[in-house]
C-alpha cells in the first residue's frame, strides 16, 4: 500500500482501490482452481497459488518504489503512540478493525454457506461449491474498484459508511433469506461480496492521508498488524460455532461492522497532523523510547504548516 501511495499521492483511494481489488481476486483465484481441479489434492492447489504469489512479488520488485515516498526515518516507537492522536486516523483505523472483524471471518465461511444453499437443491457437488464461493469472494474486486472510482467524488468517508451499513445489515439479514429461498440467499451473498471488502482501501486512504507522509508506512503497518490480529478472533469464532449455529453464524460478525460504521464517523478529535512531516524527530536513546511509550510529550509537534513539494494532501 505504501508503495502504490508512493506512485499516486492525490488519487489514494482510487489507486489503493485496485490494489485491494486485486488482492480480493486473488484471494478467490484457488477456489476457481479447485473447481477447474476438484479431484487434485489440495496441496496442487496450493502449489499453484503460491507459484502465482512468487510471479506477483517480482512484480512488485518491477514495478518499484514511486517518485513520491517520503525520506525513511528510523525507527521511533512513539510515533506508535501519536498517530492514534490524529483523530482522521483513529477514525479509520477504528473502522478498519470493526471492518476487519466480518471481512476474513466472512471469507473463511463463504463456501460453508454456499454449500448450504445448494444443499437445499442437492447440488452441492465440490466443482458447484467451489464455483460458488469464487463468484462471492471474487465480486468483491468489483466493489474494491467501484469504490476507489467512486471515492474521487463523494469521498472515501462516504464509500466506507455505505459499505459498513450494507455489510452490517447482510450479516443479519442472509441468514434469514437462506430460510426463504436458497436462491435469494445467494443472491444476498453476492451483494454481501462486493460490500464487504469494498470499503477496505478506503480505511488505508483515509489513514494515509490523515498522516504525515513520512510517517505512512508505519501508521498502516500499524493499522494493518492489529486489524489482522482480530481477524484471527472472529475467524476462530465463526468455525467453532458453525456446526452449532449453521448460517446464523454470520450474526456473530455483525457487530463489527456496524461499531465501525459508528466509530469511523463519531470518534473525536482533529482530522489531521501535518507537523511531524517537516520536522526532524528528536534524538532519544534506548530508554527514552521506552518512556515514550508511556508518556510522550506531544506537545512539542506545533510547527507551522508545510508550504511547496508534492504531498499526499
Amino acid at each position: 500500500m505504501k508503495v502504490v501511495v508512493s506512485w499516486s499521492p492525490r488519487g489514494v483511494g482510487n489507486a489503493l482501490g485496485w490494489l485491494i481489488g486485486a488482492l480480493t481476486l486473488g484471494t478467490a483465484t484457488p477456489f476457481l482452481l479447485a473447481s477447474a481441479g476438484a479431484n487434485l489434492p489440495w496441496q496442487s492447489v496450493i502449489m499453484l497459488s503460491s507459484l502465482l504469489a512468487m510471479v506477483a512479488g517480482l512484480v512488485v520488485v518491477w514495478v518499484g518504489d514511486g517518485p513520491y515516498l517520503g525520506t525513511a526515518r528510523r525507527l521511533d516507537p512513539r510515533m506508535l503512540i501519536y498517530v492514534f492522536r490524529i483523530g482522521g486516523y483513529r477514525r479509520a483505523a477504528l473502522g478498519y478493525f470493526g471492518h476487519m472483524w466480518e471481512l476474513y471471518a466472512f471469507w473463511v465461511i463463504t463456501p460453508l454457506l454456499v454449500r448450504a444453499a445448494l444443499g437445499q437443491r442437492n447440488l452441492a457437488h465440490p466443482v458447484w461449491i467451489s464455483l460458488g464461493a469464487f463468484a462471492v469472494i471474487g465480486i468483491g474486486a468489483v466493489g474494491c474498484v467501484g469504490g476507489g472510482l467512486l471515492s474521487g467524488r463523494v469521498g472515501s468517508r462516504a464509500v466506507a459508511s455505505v459499505s459498513l451499513a450494507v455489510s452490517g445489515s447482510l450479516c443479519v439479514l442472509a441468514p434469514l433469506l437462506l430460510e426463504l429461498h436458497p436462491a435469494v440467499f445467494l443472491g444476498a451473498l453476492l451483494v454481501w461480496g462486493i460490500f464487504v471488502v469494498s470499503d477496505s482501501a478506503q480505511f488505508s486512504a483515509l489513514a494515509a492521508q490523515a498522516c504525515p507522509q513520512r510517517y505512512v508506512g508505519t501508521a498502516l503497518t500499524l493499522m494493518n498488524s492489529i486489524g489482522f490480529a482480530i481477524t484471527v478472533v472472529s475467524i476462530e469464532w465463526v468455525i467453532r460455532l458453525y456446526d452449532l449455529l449453521g448460517a446464523y453464524v454470520a450474526w456473530i460478525l455483525a457487530p463489527g461492522p456496524l461499531l465501525g460504521l459508528l466509530l469511523l464517523n463519531l470518534a473525536p478529535g482533529p482530522e489531521r497532523a501535518e507537523a511531524l512531516d517537516d520536522e526532524e524527530p528528536t534524538p532519544v536513546t534506548a530508554k527514552d523510547q521506552l518512556e515514550g511509550l508511556l508518556a510522550y510529550p506531544y506537545h512539542q509537534f506545533t510547527a507551522p504548516e508545510r508550504s511547496g513539494g508534492p504531498s499526499l494532501f
